[in-house]
């Protein structure tokens, strides 16, 4: 039959109005002109975190996207015959996680070391380096965690009764250290000598105590210590990536590395790259820890973004620094409740911070700030007004640790499209010694994330690993209930977030973080296919269980890269949920 163009406008117009009206109802209709699928996901619960289809029961995928979001007959229509099917049976998928501020590059730099289980027994903590020193002689002359700065008092004659060798004893917190005789020497800390950075403390007669009180400091000796090696993150690296696919991340923001490392770190992630071994999209940054490390942050952010650009890597980001409540280094608007003639040290001062923030937007790089305090909070905030007033529109803006956000500032978040960076474990319900730090009045509003929430303020989850706990499902359930499964009460329960909220704030909110949101952080068609099946539907049980939740499937870009062991069968070879391969540094994590 011959078409006139009367006709040809015709079917258009019909076609249009189709379109339009499934539009309009939140009908997804596959956008690609594909003939057969990949793989196609059948019987499932997709909680997509789109608004416009926030639920779906079938998910079809082409080489590395998403290419039909809808019900199993519309899916079942993309099967030929070298589709690979699963069949679900009824279990929930959400988009791939993705963190706001995680450190998986220095958790592979130092996974050399050795890992001390925390603890605040200076003797524990001491022994376990003797027994490490005894039992690996030729291993890295570090360790990281026991406690946090501040807690407990080790000293250098401490450490030099274990060994003569330049040795570094990392907080769990990554924001101090403890030192030895040798080392000091080796990084010229002596009597009365100025270093480049804060946090070397000093008796009153200008000795050094082998204390350091800052991040700054503890980096600055690893840095010169040369303690971290290129060869043990080509090893490791792949490791700690398993680990994260293995909580069902496929996305991180990396919140810096130690200045002056970043060279050997970046190489080594590139290479893992290109022999197609890194699973996991990471959004690296560059950090400025002091305002002496500003200079060449510039130059290392000028040399390494246009060389690290793919969807996998890219570094695109300044990360300035701050301190933390354990060691008296974060900025507060009060002084100290435990320490009243103190408020925190002035980090960046403002003039030097609003200068850098202008010219790190103006050069198109991101900027994430470690601000726990809420002076702190304030300065960035301040900072980031000036970037906004100044037309720097595109700069994605970030504020992270934010524990202490002053009620004044909430509403500043949404006026100046700044995400927050929010935690739970360890951080929703403060310990004692934080409690101590701040006083019953500041902790009214510790980390106040309803009242954000409620004024439009974008959240994204994260842990802060290795500092806390990785796990993104414990996280969740200690943001909706404000306490952790050991604890009996809830700290201002009232702040909680919704199960919708808490998942939002752990994938479009970050990925919008990360400039990530187009391609992640939600289920739907265009989209990369990211995606992760869970053991147990959380919206189906008691928020006190969604720490049970184990992701027992975990895919990017279309790719399986994660499966777990559970009880039940493989529906069809090559989508299966039963092959052991958990990996990680924490194998045992959800046993």
């Amino acid at each position: 039959m011959n078409r006139t163009p009367h006709m040809m406008h015709h079917r258009m117009k019909m076609l249009v109005q189709i379109l339009l009206v499934a539009f309009v109802l939140g009908l997804t209709l596959p956008v690609m002109a594909v003939e057969h699928a990949d793989r196609v996901a059948i019987n499932g619960k997709f909680y997509t975190v789109n608004a416009e289809q926030p639920w779906a029961e079938a998910v079809a995928v082409k080489d590395t996207d998403i290419v039909y979001v809808g019900d199993n007959e519309g899916a079942k229509k993309l099967i030929g015959p070298d589709t690979i099917v699963g069949d679900l049976q009824g279990r929930l998928v959400l988009p791939g996680l993705v963190s706001g501020h995680e450190h998986p590059l220095v958790t592979a730099a130092f996974a050399a070391a050795l890992q001390l289980e925390y603890s605040e027994d200076k003797d524990k903590m001491l022994k376990a380096v003797a027994d490490y020193i005894k039992e690996r002689p030729d291993a890295a002359r570090m360790s990281w965690g026991g406690s946090y700065e501040g807690r407990v008092e080790i000293y250098r004659a401490d450490i030099d009764k274990i060994t003569t060798e330049p040795f570094v004893m990392i907080a769990a917190s990554g924001h101090g250290a403890w030192v030895n005789s040798s080392a000091l020497e080796a990084l010229g800390v002596t009597k009365g000598k100025k270093m480049p950075v804060d946090g070397f403390e000093y008796k009153e007669d200008g000795t050094p105590t082998g204390y350091l009180s800052t991040s700054a400091a503890a980096m600055y000796a690893v840095i010169q210590l040369e303690l971290i090696q290129k060869d043990a993150l080509l090893e490791n690296l792949p490791e700690v990536i398993a680990m994260y696919n293995s909580y069902g991340f496929t996305a991180v923001y990396d919140a810096g590395t130690p200045p002056g490392a970043e060279p050997v770190i970046f190489d080594a992630v590139s290479e893992i790259e290109k022999q197609g071994k890194l699973n996991l999209r990471i959004s690296a940054s560059v950090i400025a820890q002091r305002p002496i490390h500003l200079e060449r942050a510039f130059e290392i952010l000028e040399e390494v973004t246009p060389k690290y650009t793919s969807e996998i890597f890219t570094v695109r980001t300044l990360k300035m620094h701050g301190g933390a409540l354990d060691g008296y280094s974060a900025p507060l608007l009060q002084p100290y409740s435990d320490r009243p003639d103190y408020s925190g040290p002035v980090i960046f001062p403002v003039e030097v911070r609003n200068e850098a923030s202008i010219k790190a937007a103006k050069l198109g790089y991101d900027i994430h700030t470690h601000v726990i305090g809420d002076r702190a909070i304030r300065e960035a905030l301040d900072s980031f007004e000036a970037i906004r007033k100044a037309g720097l529109d595109d700069v994605r803006l970030t504020t992270g640790h934010s524990s202490m956000v002053h009620p004044e500032d909430e509403a500043r978040y949404k006026e100046y499209n700044v995400t927050l960076n929010t935690y739970a474990t360890k951080n929703s319900v403060p310990d004692e010694t934080n409690e101590l730090r701040i006083g019953p009045e500041r902790l009214k509003y510790w980390h106040a994330n309803r009242s954000l929430i409620n004024k439009g303020v974008r959240l994204a989850m994260s842990a802060d690993s290795p500092t806390a706990p990785l796990d993104p499902f414990l996280q969740i359930e200690v943001s909706v209930l404000r306490k952790e499964p050991e604890q009996d009460s809830a700290l201002h329960p009232e702040q909680g977030l919704t199960l919708e909220e808490a998942i939002y704030a752990y994938t479009m909110g970050p990925a919008y973080q990360i400039r990530g949101n187009k391609l992640f952080g939600s289920i739907e068609v265009g989209k990369r296919a990211d995606l992760v099946v869970l053991s147990q539907n959380l919206f189906e049980v008691k928020p006190e269980q969604y720490h049970d939740t184990q992701a027992i499937l975990t895919m990017l870009n279309g790719r399986i890269v994660h499966e777990a062991s559970i009880d039940w069968d493989s529906p069809i070879e090559d989508f299966r949920f039963d092959a052991c391969g958990t990996g990680g540094l924490d194998h045992d994590h959800k046993k």
